[in-house]
């Protein structure tokens, strides 16, 4: 999630008719004119819609970030991704490579550099989770073990050089947030439970077939839906990692926050059916989602911090505070999430 603070300062440059002097310097490094671009929203980056009337010859997302706040690879390694995988024929959005024929682009614009890049929309529609059948929740989860099948031989692009022989398996494992979250020295109890939870994560079993590529937010909001079948985009998160992470974060919306008293027992269930008849789900694997959905929860806070860097102001926008108090309040859940997952691993 970007901080409020560049969510506030990109907003401010967004018109009436959702345009911005910034879009349309990342804009034209892909051909299109000024206006073309119009703003959607702003989560891990700001995303702009070009409908295919204004300029592009299908409708495409722009989407970009302050380069002051990630690195290019963090666009980079999403787009080879999508490039294997839509290649391939999986059913991903595809890049659009800029007029220099770039994945992604570091450019000038008002307010400073962004990394830039740009996808093809998704086809089908938006489902919310009140609306999921089990027959939809079935194919929800076939979706992503395909997803993890078909990205499994990538791993070399999350792999950095220095790191080249490290296997897929070691990098999973040495990956755990609650490391860092046990050297928080602001919030001892928070700390005492990463300690706890690090500790119990080193010892479960490195069992190479269980880790891999993961899409890393693999949840409805970044699926479109023709019928049963499914369309994926949003691969900001993808990294290395065991795939009961990725089911875990998948499931987060029908799970709630306690995996052994499940919301939608029943869609759990056909999510599960689903995954295992395209890929193979052992019980032990299933014993993790726990702990993966507290790992989930230690990622998030991690990559949180700095995100609630703008107070209620008076100059503040009217829908500034909604969106804070609405981050906070996640927040709060993620941490009392690990809190009460490192408790039942105490007793």
């Amino acid at each position: 999630m970007l901080p409020l603070s560049e969510i506030k300062s990109l907003n401010s440059t967004v018109d009436e008719a959702w345009r911005s002097p910034v879009a349309d310097a990342v804009a034209a490094a892909w051909g299109l004119p000024p206006g073309a671009a119009l703003y959607l929203r702003s989560s891990a980056t700001h995303v702009f819609i070009v409908p295919a009337k204004s300029g592009a010859e299908e409708t495409i997302f722009l989407r970009f970030m302050p380069a002051g706040l990630r690195t290019e690879e963090a666009l980079l390694r999403p787009a080879r991704l999508l490039t294997a995988l839509s290649s391939a024929g999986h059913p991903v959005v595809s890049p659009v490579l800029s007029n220099a024929g770039r994945l992604v682009e570091t450019l000038a614009t008002p307010t400073g550099l962004v990394h830039a890049a740009a996808v093809t929309a998704a086809p089908g529609e938006e489902r919310e989770p009140d609306t999921l059948t089990e027959d939809h929740s079935w194919a929800w989860g076939a979706a992503l073990a395909r997803f993890h099948v078909d990205a499994a031989p990538h791993c070399g692009i999350f792999l950095d050089p220095d790191n080249a022989g490290k296997t897929a398996n070691k990098h999973a494992l040495a990956t755990s947030p609650f490391i860092k979250l046990a050297k928080l020295k602001d919030d001892p109890p928070l700390a005492k439970a990463g300690e706890t939870l690090a500790a119990e994560w080193a010892a479960l079993p490195g069992i190479p077939a269980q880790n891999g590529v993961l899409h890393g937010d693999f949840e409805l909001d970044n699926l479109r839906w023709d019928g049963n079948a499914v369309s994926i985009f949003d691969l900001d998160e993808a990294r290395i990692g065991r795939f009961a992470e990725d089911i875990a974060s998948a499931l987060r919306d029908i799970v709630g926050p306690d995996y052994e008293k499940p919301t939608h027992p029943a869609l759990l269930a056909s999510f599960l059916n689903g995954y295992c008849s395209v890929r193979t789900l052992s019980e032990d694997e299933i014993a993790l989602l726990p702990i993966c959905m507290a790992s989930n929860a230690a990622r998030d806070l991690l990559q949180g911090a700095g995100v609630l860097d703008v107070e209620h102001a008076g100059d503040a926008p009217s829908w500034l505070p909604e969106l804070r108090s609405s981050l906070a309040s996640h927040y709060d859940k993620e941490r009392s999430l690990i809190l009460r997952t490192a408790e039942k691993t105490r007793n």
